[in-house]
């Protein structure tokens, strides 16, 4: 399968949101309820519409049609060295997934990191066990666990 990699554009934004939404939809456990769409697709919209520091990386095949998402941001923290990039959401459609479509996806995002002089990537995964397929993916691809991510909801 041939897969490109491009950067998204404002044009793009139904797309990634639709592809946003399938990730989280996949991840919501079964006795709750997914966010809905036009949320999702209202984010995506005020967070890919100007310079806020968050991006989005569409991978599609041969004919154009997209077969996964990878967003990110920068951040920075003194325990970093500086500046660095976190990835936000990372999904690729079932049907693609083995394909080779998620490793191309962190490949641009570390060209972006490296362009944009980021001294890291990291990223938020879900739980294990249940997750162990994307802990496992993330530490094929040369990621190192560095322990728990908690939230605290504002």
């Amino acid at each position: 399968m041939a897969i490109s990699i491009r950067q998204a554009q404002t044009s793009d934004v139904d797309v990634v949101a639709e592809l946003v939404h399938a990730l989280l939809s996949e991840l919501t456990p079964p006795e709750a309820e997914p966010p809905k769409v036009e949320n999702v697709c209202a984010s995506t919209m005020r967070l890919l519409n100007k310079d806020r520091g968050v991006w989005a990386f569409l991978a599609e095949d041969e004919r154009g049609d997209a077969l996964g998402v990878l967003t990110l941001h920068e951040c920075a923290a003194i325990y970093a060295g500086g500046r660095f990039g976190e990835i936000s959401e990372l999904f690729v459609s079932p049907l693609a997934r083995s394909e080779g479509v998620g490793p191309e996806l962190l490949k641009e995002a570390i060209r972006f990191g490296q362009a944009r002089e980021w001294r890291r990537l990291e990223v938020g995964a879900p739980d294990v066990p249940r997750w162990n397929r994307t802990v496992s993916f993330y530490l094929r691809n040369g990621f190192e666990e560095v322990g728990l991510r908690l939230k605290y909801l504002l």
